[in-house]
């Protein structure tokens, strides 16, 4: 709609919308002689005739007539419908009325929503691909196509379940994995005698901890018999009863101490490369062992 400037006097104002102006002129807030100018205008002009001149060509104007485009492109009686060969087999189905856009449904996650889109419009697409030679062919054929559904049907369903049933069975029946085998036991080493605790030079002797006196070790030792002396053992107590580590680390607050040819490895039975020994709050808690490859 045409915007108006209106002036009255020597004042001009605006711009103004031709229901705007209209309501000005009912209220009386514009007065009759003022003059208006809009497009298609020469010069000013009172501003009851521009409104005057509007309103005719408003009423000259014929809407357009806005039709569906299902309605101008109408279809013939009995094409429309459900294609269940479209929804159950969709991708013979595509193949054989050639709507390529079936072949969608062959798609993992876009199939079902494909299927169930040609189940309502296959039919429709069908058609409007062409070549058929009469109404009656296409709805001949569509018949048969739904004749194949209602076969394929059912045995899709029997096959399904088949398969879910296998997958359920296998999920359900896997065997457990098999545990290890148990590492043959070492035979309880004879207790070995006494031995007074060794005393460096120029330190202190090592006070005995709570759990035994710290002696001197015979070695090498069976793994547990190796673990039994020492767990609970402090740092201290392992060196006076194992002898200077050949390495010590600090990891996180946990100490590690490497010694070697300490342990007796139960398969090979020849002493072990590397023994390691972890403590956890101060006192031996952990043991790894290594040995080489020869």
């Amino acid at each position: 709609m045409a915007n108006l400037l209106i002036r009255h006097g020597t004042r001009a104002a605006g711009p103004y919308t031709f229901e705007e102006t209209e309501r000005f002129l009912a209220e009386g807030t514009l007065p009759a002689d003022a003059l208006a100018w809009t497009e298609g205008l020469i010069d000013w002009t009172p501003v009851g005739t521009v409104i005057a001149q509007l309103k005719e060509r408003i009423a000259a104007i014929t809407p357009p007539e806005f039709t569906d485009l299902a309605r101008r492109v109408e279809l013939p009686d009995g094409v429309r419908g459900l294609s269940w060969a479209g929804f159950v087999i969709a991708p013979f189905w595509a193949v054989g009325n050639r709507v390529w856009i079936g072949l969608l449904a062959l798609i993992p996650g876009l199939g079902q929503l494909v299927s169930l889109w040609l189940l309502f419009h296959g039919r429709e697409l069908a058609w409007r691909r062409g070549g058929w030679p009469s109404l009656n062919a296409f709805r001949q054929a569509q018949r048969r196509w739904s004749i194949a559904a209602a076969i394929a049907a059912p045995l899709i369903a029997v096959l399904t379940v088949l398969v879910a049933i296998e997958a359920q069975q296998q999920r359900g029946g896997r065997p457990a994995p098999e545990a290890p085998a148990p590492a043959p036991r070492e035979a309880a080493p004879e207790p070995a005698p006494p031995v007074q605790p060794l005393k460096r030079r120029g330190a202190p002797a090592t006070e005995p901890a709570a759990g035994g006196a710290v002696a001197r070790l015979p070695l090498p030792l069976p793994r547990a018999a190796f673990e039994a002396a020492l767990r609970g053992r402090t740092p201290a107590e392992a060196e006076v009863m194992v002898g200077t580590p050949a390495a010590r680390h600090n990891e996180q607050g946990v100490v590690v101490h490497v010694f070697q040819n300490a342990t007796l490895n139960p398969e090979t039975r020849g002493p072990d490369d590397a023994t390691i020994v972890m403590f956890a709050d101060g006192r031996a808690a952990m043991f790894r062992y290594a040995q080489q490859t020869r």
